[in-house]
């Protein structure tokens, strides 16, 4: 979890600004199906990770209540399948939102998938958090602007 100065809507926009990704989302590398809008149903592929390792995520948007509720499911192959909730607290006193984001996943494959998944699961913490900051960050220079 986080803290951003900001109130929920404008954290909630940058979600909804897929050409920017790549200033927040950490290990982004592109988009590869156009998405019109971040509404439930919505499908679409993209491609993350650092060279030589990038792979196609595929979502679907399962709920989407702006500012406050967004989750979406993440598919990796036959491997990695997981629902991604963000949530959103505004704290009028102290005029800030706190960001919780939270990764319910499986990998797939009996005595491997528990192997894959203690590889991975480093990881993918280190990547959510530095993912939260870079968001924090874009959010912070949006109100500089």
């Amino acid at each position: 979890m986080i803290t951003v100065a900001a109130e929920p809507r404008n954290v909630f926009a940058h979600y909804e600004m897929t050409p920017a990704w790549g200033d927040w989302i950490d290990a982004y590398v592109g988009l590869l199906d156009p998405v019109e809008a971040l509404t439930p149903g919505t499908r679409f592929r993209w491609r993350t990770g650092r060279r030589p390792l990038v792979t196609t995520v595929r979502n679907e948007i399962l709920k989407s209540v702006p500012p406050i509720l967004y989750a979406e499911q993440l598919v990796v192959g036959r491997v990695f399948r997981g629902t991604l909730t963000k949530t959103h607290e505004w704290n009028a006193a102290g005029a800030k939102t706190s960001v919780r984001w939270v990764l319910d996943y499986r990998t797939v494959g009996g005595p491997i998938g528990f192997a894959v998944d203690h590889a991975i699961a480093p990881f993918l913490r280190a990547s959510l958090r530095r993912t939260l900051y870079g968001l924090r960050r874009v959010t912070d220079e949006g109100k500089a602007q």
